[in-house]
């Protein structure tokens, strides 16, 4: 059978972004019972899943919430745990989802004893204003040193999200991003990572048609983005359907079908709103 990827949600955060609609609790709204309990049924779900023959897996991704609040050690125990109740033999990425303000050289240093072999980098802006209107608490010099560090340490994969914007906030100031290939290039002249993006088999809600969304998303390949994470459809028609419009325009870069996990009310509306 085809190897499955993991999820892991760590739900904690320092303070939540106000565009932010997952299920996340910023730090001082969760006591310290609430959050081991949580964790030890996390560890729970894990071992719940053993089987024999045991499930192959291919992929382990930490999202959250700001996963890179939890120790590397609690990292690596949980991937550890993965191993013993999967099979995972054919596991080739390991993901976790960080804030750039925890990217310190001692907690790179640290990830470099797990599995973890690529992450994903909240950064959405190098534009201190932008960053304060979105209730981020990293700096632009900040992401610009975590991008270096990860360079340093030896991570080669990072996955570039230019991210959403308030609509009370879309006029205040002009952004560093009007595009995410503008992000990509920004991102591949720190070195020579391994760059995934986003892509909307249902095109991207900012794209007047499927002909414009199909040339942005090339013009996002050709500077530097290696692979397509997909974001909204609800038919795999559609899927199918934009693989071949892709295919046709000369993209050729593998595409991975994404998912988004539906939490709460407001979520839902707001994909509601965004997919029309």
């Amino acid at each position: 059978t085809k190897p499955i990827g993991l999820y892991l949600h760590v739900p904690f955060c320092v303070r939540k972004c106000n565009y932010c609609d997952f299920c996340s609790f910023p730090e001082e709204s969760v006591s310290s019972s609430q959050r081991a309990e949580y964790i030890d049924t996390l560890v729970a779900e894990i071992t719940g899943y053993k089987r024999e023959p045991k499930i192959a897996v291919d992929t382990v991704f930490f999202g959250g919430g700001t996963p890179s609040l939890a120790s590397a050690e609690w990292i690596g125990r949980a991937i550890e745990l993965c191993r013993e109740m999967f099979d995972c033999s054919p596991l080739e990425e390991v993901t976790l989802e960080a804030n750039p303000d925890d990217i310190t050289p001692k907690y790179v240093a640290a990830l470099r004893s797990t599995s973890v072999n690529r992450i994903s980098l909240g950064v959405q802006s190098f534009n201190d204003e932008e960053l304060r209107l979105m209730n981020r608490r990293h700096s632009a010099t900040g992401a610009i040193e975590a991008v270096k560090r990860l360079q340093d340490a030896g991570i080669e994969n990072i996955l570039a999200l230019r991210g959403d914007i308030t609509p009370q906030n879309q006029d205040k100031i002009k952004f560093d991003y009007r595009y995410a290939s503008e992000l990509v290039a920004d991102i591949k002249s720190f070195g020579d990572f391994c760059i995934g993006g986003a892509c909307y088999p249902e095109n991207h809600p900012e794209s007047k048609n499927s002909a414009e969304d199909i040339e942005s998303l090339k013009i996002k390949v050709d500077c530097g983005c290696e692979f397509l994470t997909t974001q909204m459809f609800f038919d795999n028609n559609i899927l199918y359907n934009f693989m071949y419009r892709l295919l046709r325009a000369g993209v050729n870069v593998p595409v991975v079908a994404g998912i988004m996990p539906v939490t709460n009310a407001k979520q839902i509306k707001r994909i509601c709103a965004i997919s029309g």
